[in-house]
C-alpha cells in the first residue's frame, strides 16, 4: 500500500488528506460483506444500560462511548500517517508504524498487567534490532569506536 501511495504522490503531487479520503471511500462497499455482523455488534451495543454520571443518565452506553472515542483516536492516528506518507518513503513509514505497534504493546502490558512472554521477549529484540540498523546505527557506533581509539 504505502508503495502504492508512493506512485500517486509521484503521479498527482502530496494531497495526503484527499488520498486519506479516496482509500477510505472506496474501501466502504467491502463493508457490506460483514453488514449483518455490524448490525448485531450494534444491537449488543445499544442494548447496555446508559451510562450514569451524578444520577444523571446520558443517552449513551459504555460500548459506544468506548467505540466513538477510538474512532476519534484512529482518525488521529491514520491523518497523522497520511501526512508522514507525504514526507518519508514507505519504508520509513513502516519503521515508525513498527515503533508505534511496538509501543502499544509495551504499554498494553504495563497498564493492563498483560502477559510478557518469550515470543514478546522475541519480537522487542527483533524491533529494536530492525530500527538500529534502519538507521545505519551499527555503522555509526563503529565510527564512534574508531574515534575513540585514534584518541
Amino acid at each position: 500500500m504505502g508503495i502504492l501511495q508512493e506512485e500517486i504522490y509521484r503521479s498527482y503531487g502530496k494531497h495526503p488528506e484527499e488520498l486519506m479520503f479516496l482509500i477510505h471511500f472506496y474501501s466502504l462497499p467491502f463493508f457490506i460483506f460483514i453488514g449483518p455482523s455490524i448490525y448485531e455488534t450494534a444491537v449488543k451495543f445499544h442494548a447496555n444500560p446508559h451510562i450514569s454520571i451524578v444520577n444523571h443518565d446520558l443517552p449513551i452506553s459504555m460500548p459506544w462511548l468506548t467505540l466513538i472515542g477510538m474512532c476519534f483516536l484512529q482518525l488521529i492516528c491514520i491523518k497523522n500517517v497520511y501526512q508522514l506518507s507525504a514526507v518519508l518513503s514507505s519504508l520509513g513509514i513502516s519503521m515508525v508504524l513498527t515503533l508505534r505497534k511496538f509501543l502499544n504493546l509495551f504499554l498494553s502490558v504495563y497498564i493492563f498487567q498483560n502477559e510478557f512472554t518469550s515470543m514478546h521477549l522475541l519480537g522487542t529484540l527483533c524491533v529494536l534490532l530492525g530500527t538500529f540498523a534502519f538507521y545505519d546505527g551499527f555503522s555509526k557506533l563503529a565510527n564512534l569506536f574508531k574515534h575513540k581509539k585514534v584518541d
